[in-house]
């Protein structure tokens, strides 16, 4: 099938509507191969944007719903779960510096439980908000030290306790990022 605006179908119909199988080609280059249910994308296909970004996985009235895979075009990709077209549910974020982040999104956005790996092998676990470090976290540096306390909007805040690779601890307070407390002097734990 052919559309005035350059478009064009091949696949099944049912009724006059797209239904099962089918590749829609837009007139701009991009696609989708998958199919189709009640002239709507749903179940299983590929959409490529003809500009590097493609999505393959599960889809559902027309919006990527359920588990799949986007690949930018700058190299990051995200894999896992969907819900009306956006980052919901658990899933795995590979950036192109290196860094990962493995956990929950809501509505698109890191938020929950979740794991940032930086390509310097330092390591974040914790909660998150809107993106940022966000609850109760571990920050685990790449030479064995680690720092266990609250973050608020991507920084320290409130108390927390360093723990060094020697066996010593230090009990600190933090506000809004800035060290204003040590609770008290290295320890042997």
């Amino acid at each position: 099938m052919f559309y005035y605006n350059g478009d064009r179908y091949v696949g099944s119909w049912v009724e006059d509507k797209r239904e099962g199988d089918g590749h829609y080609t837009y007139a701009n280059g991009a696609y989708y191969k998958g199919q189709w249910k009640a002239d709507e994308k749903s179940g299983v296909g590929v959409f490529d944007w003809h500009d590097g970004n493609i999505y393959e996985g599960e889809w559902k009235n027309n919006k990527r719903h359920g588990k799949g895979k986007y690949k930018y075009a700058n190299g990051e990709s995200y894999s896992g779960e969907w819900a009306e077209d956006q980052q919901h549910g658990k899933g795995i974020y590979k950036f192109q510096d290196g860094n990962t982040y493995e956990g929950h999104y809501v509505k698109g956005e890191r938020t929950g439980e979740g794991i940032f790996t930086f390509a310097n092998g330092d390591k974040y676990e914790g909660q998150f908000m809107d993106y940022k470090f966000h609850g109760q976290g571990t920050f685990h540096y790449a030479e064995g030290n680690r720092f266990e306390g609250r973050y608020a909007n991507g920084k320290r805040h409130g108390k927390g306790t360093f723990y060094y690779t020697n066996g010593s601890k230090k009990d600190v307070n933090y506000n809004n990022g800035e060290l204003i407390e040590q609770c008290a002097k290295n320890a042997l734990i």
